[in-house]
């Protein structure tokens, strides 16, 4: 495949996954995937891609998807735990600045 097909390719795919981003978060995974994906076949030469076709192009994106799923779930779980964390903390330091403003 020319680069050209595969920028196509993927980009058609990210606007998929794009207009579902907000309901389902394992969107922006899959969209990172595939954007990486593409910044690193873009820099292969066409040379070396002219076996590639669509159906061996989707094969390996989902090949290399599935493949990081772990790290996807570890980073997903991070996250979660990082912005639960700031959220408390923050609370906390807002209950209490908002009972020393009642308190003056």
């Amino acid at each position: 495949m020319k680069h050209e097909a595969i920028r196509a390719h993927i980009q058609e795919l990210i606007d998929k996954r794009a207009e579902s981003l907000m309901e389902d978060d394992t969107q922006a995974n899959y969209i990172s995937v595939l954007a990486k994906i593409w910044s690193e076949l873009s820099d292969i030469p066409e040379s070396s891609l002219e076996w590639m076709d669509p159906k061996d192009l989707d094969e390996l994106i989902l090949t290399v998807y599935y493949a990081l799923s772990r790290q996807r779930h570890a980073i997903t779980a991070g996250v979660q735990k990082e912005v639960n964390k700031y959220v408390r903390h923050e609370q906390k330091d807002w209950e209490f600045a908002h009972i020393m403003d009642f308190n003056e």
